[in-house]
Formats: C-alpha cells, structure tokens, sequence
C-alpha cells in the first residue's frame, strides 16, 4: 500500500493541552474499501461464498469515506493456499497432523488398541447455504469445542439439523477445522480473508473456544497494523451483528474506528462522519454505547493506537490467568 505523507496528522490538531502520541501523528485515512458488495442477507448470514474477483483492500479515504451500511459486503473468496485449497472451501490438513491425532487418541486411551485412520469415529458438519460437508474427527471436536463435547456425548445422537450452520461462513468454517489439526493459520492478507477471519472469530465467540479467538485477533491486529487499517461501518455490523455479547473484536474494530473519527482529516468541511456511520450510530445497541465509550477512551488516554500494545490485552482469559510473558513483535512498538 502506498503511503501519502500529507495524510499525517498535524500536532495542533489535538485537543487544548495535550498532545498526540507518535501513532496518532503518524496515521493515515485509512478505512478498507470495496467497489463489488452483496448484500449481507445472501452472502454472510445465509453463508454463501461465491468467487468473483472484486477490489482487494485499500487504505485509502478520510473518516467520513466509507461505504454505506445495512452490512453489505463483497461477494467472499479462498484466502491464501497456506490456509486454504485454493479457490475451495477446503482446509489444508497439516503434515503429520493424522498421525498426531492417532497418538493423542492413544495416550486418551492407553489401554486400547492403537487406531488406524479407517478406525477414527468422525462427524460430518455442514456450513453455509450450501451445506458445505466437512467430515471432523470427533476426538478434535470434543477435546476442543465445548458444545461438540456435550452434543456428541448425548443420547440420541445429534440430527442432521444440529450439526448444520447455515449461518456461518464456508471459508471461515475451513479455516476452523485446519485449526483444530493443529494448523498453523496465515492470517488475512486481502479484503475477502479478512472477512473469513471475522467469521472464524465469530465461531470462537459463539462455540466459546478461547484460544481460537486469541489467536484470530492476533492475526486481525497485525494485518490492520502492517497495512494501517482501520474498520469501515460493514465491519463493526457484522461483528455486532454475529455476536450476542461482548468481546474483544468488537471493541478494537470499534476503537480503530474511533481512532479514524478522532485523527483522520474529515472528507470535507464540516463532515466528520460518514452516512453509513451515522445510520449504524442512530440504530443505538451496544454499538453506539461501545463507540461513544471509544471515543473518550483515545481523547483522554492521548490517542493510544488499538492496533498496537501487548497481545494479551485483546485476550480471552476465562481462568484469570493472563498470558505468559510475550515476546515484543514489531507491531507492538512501531
């Protein structure tokens, strides 16, 4: 992404008395940008990944340069083949990651006889509209997610019906079950995975899988920071729209967005928030309350830069136990 040096932002522009940290001096108007969009209805509620090509993210535009909302989105596609069979749904199953399970099966159960593939009980998934089928061992599933250890455990066995999520989206979903063998993800690297990332957060969010949402919004800060990204209205919309409570990523798309309205220059005189953002605000919700909370947030911590700081902020920790002491990225400090 290019970088324009008039886009930084002038010292003065703070408010009386304070002054503005080396982030908010330096930050660019930058909102992720799309010309190709669905509607939200079709593309991520209703799961469907169809595949044609659109304009990949820019950083580009002021803070009143977004899209408009309704949670309309493009149309989503593979994210990177380290992650993904390119242009497919389907996850790249790491090296050696069957026969890793085969030994966690046998240590779960020392007494038995050492399983062969063939021998392993799996259970098929389905995801989006499509019903993508995805066939799970059910060691990862119950060893791992919390509501496949009750539901695979109960008696009758699940329904169909139960093991299908037509709401979530096909891609992310992949990149779940190359999770949950052991597979180290990429991260987002366009405008379409990071929308697939969002959805793997959700599935974090909704089957309560902790160290899922970590590592998730690990790889969602670090992009949003190499490209100096902050999140357009679409984004905020979905997150709120598809978790029911609280989190982390709500709250730091929330505050790279208040960052934006805070230290980007406005679209023109007077304008300081876009149409789209002020039909999501005057919806009221959790979002309203969350930005507004943002925005006197960065005004009185002198404009501390969400996107960087220590990993283990933007943790779950259900245990209370924080995290073990971090090796400093880059993006941390710079």
């Amino acid at each position: 992404m290019s970088s324009d040096p008039t886009l930084a932002i002038p010292v003065a522009t703070g408010r009386p008395g304070a002054s503005r940290t080396s982030s908010s001096q330096s930050v660019q108007r930058s909102v992720e940008r799309i010309d190709d969009r669905q509607d939200l209805g079709t593309v991520v509620k209703r799961g469907i990944s169809p595949a044609p090509d659109s304009t990949a993210e820019v950083g580009a535009g002021s803070a009143a340069d977004e899209r408009p909302t309704s949670i309309a989105i493009p149309a989503t596609k593979a994210s990177s083949t380290g992650d993904l069979r390119s242009g497919l749904a389907s996850p790249v199953i790491p090296d050696g990651a069957v026969q890793s399970l085969i030994a966690s099966i046998h240590a779960d159960n020392p007494g038995s006889k050492t399983p062969t593939p063939s021998d392993i009980p799996t259970t098929v998934l389905r995801a989006g509209v499509t019903h993508k089928a995805f066939n799970v061992p059910n060691h990862l599933l119950t060893s791992k997610v919390p509501l496949f250890k009750k539901l695979l455990s109960t008696t009758p066995s699940p329904t169909d019906e139960q093991l299908t999520f037509d709401d979530l989206d096909e891609f992310a979903f992949a990149l779940f079950v190359r999770w949950l063998y052991g597979g180290k993800l990429q991260g987002p690297h366009d405008f379409h995975s990071v929308q697939h990332y969002l959805g793997l957060y959700v599935i974090g969010q909704n089957w309560d899988v902790e160290q899922l949402c970590n590592n998730t919004i690990d790889l969602v800060r670090l992009y949003y920071h190499e490209n100096n990204m902050t999140a357009p209205t679409f984004r905020l919309e979905y997150i709120y729209t598809f978790t029911k409570t609280p989190n982390h990523m709500r709250k730091f798309l929330t505050e790279t967005a208040a960052f934006r309205a805070l230290c980007g220059e406005p679209a023109a005189k007077g304008v300081f928030l876009s149409d789209s953002m002020k039909t999501l605000i005057s919806k009221g919700g959790d979002f309203s309350v969350d930005y507004a909370h943002s925005l006197i947030k960065l005004a009185k911590d002198d404009f501390p830069d969400p996107r960087k700081g220590s990993k283990c902020d933007w943790h779950e920790h259900a245990n209370g136990k924080l995290c073990a002491k971090e090796d400093v990225e880059p993006y941390m400090t710079s």
